[in-house]
């Protein structure tokens, strides 16, 4: 459908025709924004050359012995007696039989893993032994002094503690049941049986 618009002036006719109207897509290349996210890891590992210089110095001692026997020299005395006063042991006061509690904690529990790193190592080693001679000498010198001393003494002893713990008898109950007291409403504690 055409649609026709006539103007008209005082110097010029002017007619004017709009045509139907007319669309045209264009369709362009996609345009890309890219968002780049980088990442990396890295990974290391050691790896040692190690140089080492051990020294050993071993130390040897070298324990020699001899035994020398001179003569016995014999010196006869005799000694003045002695009388002692009497001796009276005294008893030791009796210790209380007595038993603490006790708590145990075991240790904590705690782990750890280190990864070794990798050891080149090249070891030169030196020994040493020094040897050093120690001669132990026995000199046996004999001396017999033969002496004679009268000793007068009275000993009195103190008196021995024995404990002794006998396994509890059940003896039963007196005056009555505990199941008559039970019946009667009374709390009823609960005793020992015997074995």
């Amino acid at each position: 459908m055409q649609a026709t618009n006539v103007q008209v002036t005082e110097a010029t006719i002017r007619t004017e025709t709009v045509a139907p109207l007319k669309t045209e897509v264009i369709q362009k290349e996609t345009v890309v924004h890219e968002h780049i996210h980088p990442v990396m890891k890295e990974e290391i590992q050691p790896v040692i050359y190690r140089e080492r210089e051990q020294l050993a110095v071993k130390q040897v001692t070298e324990r020699l012995h001899e035994t020398e026997i001179k003569p016995t020299l014999v010196e006869k005395r005799e000694l003045a007696a002695e009388v002692r006063e009497v001796m009276v042991e005294k008893a030791a006061p009796i210790p209380v039989n007595y038993v603490a509690p006790t708590v145990d904690v075991d240790a904590t529990l705690r782990s750890q893993v280190v990864h070794a790193p990798i050891v080149n190592e090249v070891i030169k080693k030196t020994i040493i032994e020094e040897v050093q001679p120690v001669l132990e000498k026995d000199i046996i010198q004999t001396t017999l002094i033969q002496e004679t001393k009268n000793i007068y003494e009275k000993v009195v002893e103190a008196p021995v503690l024995q404990r002794e713990l006998l396994v509890e008898r059940e003896l039963g109950v007196k005056g009555g049941s505990m199941e008559a007291l039970a019946a009667q409403g009374f709390p009823v504690p609960v005793v020992h049986k015997a074995l």
